[in-house]
């Protein structure tokens, strides 16, 4: 992705429990400031003060209610169909790196780096190193000071602990845990980038597939075989060229399907 990366992630890492709660808060056609008003005056962020409450909107609204503003919508069905939290975390995560280029990176050059050479930890001088180097790329703009830095490298490791890639260890050195796409994760975002409007081979570009480790064309076309099993499309697939009979109309009916348990 590689972007101009911001301090975003200093006020929030994962914000799983606090994403939950928003979630049963939020409804269609409330915008970011309404929402901090809510929470603020019902206090749902447990322990939370008024101003930490509206920094943690803030950021809620930066990841799911920006730009189509489909996110929000989505992740609540999912949430009241009582999809697991660990599936639910995959969704999470998509969204949270979209907003975070840094975060993106983090995962694509070094968490599936150690992966690939079987590195059992990843510790805080591994994130401090990626942000030297995009220090030097110009990512990161030069006014970032040390303290920042490795702020954000602490955050970075409990982004990744919070989605479950990495242990819970509260060491500076956490364990990397095995980690892979679930079938709910390919579902949605196949059907997200088709209802986005894009072509079917767009699902084979997109970058969100490497936030799984799967970075191959063909590796896209055999997840989405396995995940599917023609109950949900059937796909065909030739050389570059990918073509899917959809079953479903919209991204609602999809979701539906998941809240009837039909998926």
């Amino acid at each position: 992705m590689s972007s101009t990366y911001t301090t975003g992630l200093i006020k929030g890492s994962g914000l799983i429990d606090e994403t939950l709660s928003l979630l049963d808060l939020w409804e269609p056609q409330t915008d970011g400031r309404k929402l901090a008003d809510l929470a603020v005056a019902k206090n749902v962020i447990s322990k939370a003060t008024a101003k930490r409450t509206k920094d943690i909107v803030r950021e809620f609204s930066y990841r799911y209610l920006v730009g189509s503003g489909t996110a929000a919508p989505y992740l609540k069905t999912l949430v009241q169909s009582s999809v697991s939290l660990n599936r639910l975390k995959q969704i999470l995560i998509i969204y949270t790196s979209r907003a975070h280029p840094i975060l993106y990176d983090f995962i694509f050059h070094v968490y599936w780096d150690r992966v690939r050479n079987n590195c059992e930890y990843l510790e805080n001088r591994d994130a401090q190193r990626f942000l030297h180097q995009a220090l030097l790329n110009g990512n990161i703009d030069n006014r970032w000071t040390d303290e920042v830095i490795k702020k954000i490298s602490t955050r970075l490791l409990t982004c990744l602990r919070d989605f479950d890639y990495i242990s819970a260890d509260t060491t500076l050195k956490r364990r990397i845990v095995p980690y892979s796409i679930l079938p709910l994760t390919a579902m949605f975002l196949s059907h997200e980038i088709h209802f986005s409007g894009f072509s079917d081979n767009s699902i084979l570009e997109s970058p969100d597939w490497a936030l799984f480790g799967i970075f191959g064309k063909a590796d896209v076309v055999n997840v989405l075989k396995q995940a599917s099993r023609d109950e949900v499309f059937i796909l065909q697939y030739s050389g570059d060229l990918l073509r899917i009979s959809w079953k479903y109309n919209t991204m609602e009916e999809l979701l539906h399907a998941f809240t009837r348990r039909e998926l």
